[in-house]
């Protein structure tokens, strides 16, 4: 009998829900468990109670920043690899984002293929 390793698991953190059920249809595979959050306090509930290995965040939210969130998830279960993602960011932001941990920095529009390779090199990464 083979092992079977407990599904990965991937919150996407968007106030745009098309974006949510988009990046969800995408990333959906059988060893995953795709999560989705519109808002901060949102994302913050997730992350205190799961252990998510994979964050897509958003970098403007309506309740709050993006960055701000990243600064603060290092008190989440784990320690999940963060892609940022905005369709208004500026090289501020990227700096940023960088310099608060953030795996990538992924500018809207993006293409679906480069959204599924960077989360697999964010699993690949995140061994938890």
């Amino acid at each position: 009998m083979a092992f079977k390793s407990p599904p990965k698991k991937i919150l996407i953190v968007d106030d745009d829900q098309q974006v949510c059920r988009l990046l969800s249809n995408v990333l959906t595979s059988e060893d995953r468990i795709i999560e989705s959050a519109n808002t901060v306090t949102e994302a913050r509930e997730i992350l205190a109670r799961e252990n998510i290995h994979v964050l897509l965040l958003d970098l403007y939210l309506p309740d709050g920043n993006g960055l701000d969130l990243l600064s603060q998830q290092k008190k989440s279960i784990g320690s999940p690899v963060v892609i940022m993602m905005t369709a208004f960011g500026d090289w501020e932001s990227h700096v940023k984002s960088y310099n608060l941990g953030a795996f990538y920095f992924l500018d809207k529009p993006f293409q679906l293929t480069q959204v599924r390779t960077l989360v697999e090199h964010g699993l690949k990464l995140n061994r938890t």
